[in-house]
């Protein structure tokens, strides 16, 4: 019998790419705009960390910058494999984060909805009826790398409750 956590995060991590992959085309246009050539302006440039992000999907031609007079192009099956490995690297990451918030359940049911990605999960713990929803918020950090947050509402028997509350009372 599969795991219904591990279920749930499989089908949410094409979504996830996606959205990796839309920032990254972002980020290489509006690079492409400021700077067409890629050069470096030095540490003083408010850009610096699009620019290197910008550079990890441009085609391997565009990276000697002795022998570029057009401005970079985009390798589209770059920018598939790291927002594939950054999505798989924030389901990971949030699987092992919601098994520490939610230690002990029992009868687990995740739901995942693509049109928002929101996933929502109904368990039992000690006969009490848990239910958590969460939906990622998709942020970029100063130094222009793309992350996810994972915020969680948990409501226990239908009140609201806080991780700090709802682990406590795993414990006791």
């Amino acid at each position: 019998m599969t795991d219904p956590i591990s279920e749930a995060l499989a089908a949410m991590i094409p979504d996830l790419a996606d959205r990796h992959a839309d920032h990254l085309r972002r980020n290489f246009a509006d690079t492409i705009e400021r700077n067409p050539l890629f050069e470096y302006r030095g540490a003083w440039d408010p850009y610096r960390h699009e620019l290197a992000t910008a550079r990890s999907v441009a085609t391997p031609l565009d990276h000697c910058r002795a022998r570029r007079t057009e401005p970079a192009t985009i390798d589209e099956t770059q920018v598939a494999r790291l927002a594939l490995r950054s999505a798989e690297f924030d389901a990971a990451k949030f699987e092992s984060k919601l098994r520490a918030k939610l230690p002990g359940l029992d009868k687990v049911e995740i739901s995942y909805f693509a049109s928002n990605g929101r996933i929502e999960i109904r368990a039992e713990r000690d006969g009490v009826v848990v239910h958590v929803t969460q939906s990622p918020v998709f942020k970029v950090s100063s130094l222009g790398r793309p992350f996810y947050q994972f915020p969680a509402l948990i409501y226990v028997d239908g009140k609201r409750t806080t991780e700090k509350a709802f682990k406590a009372a795993s414990h006791a």
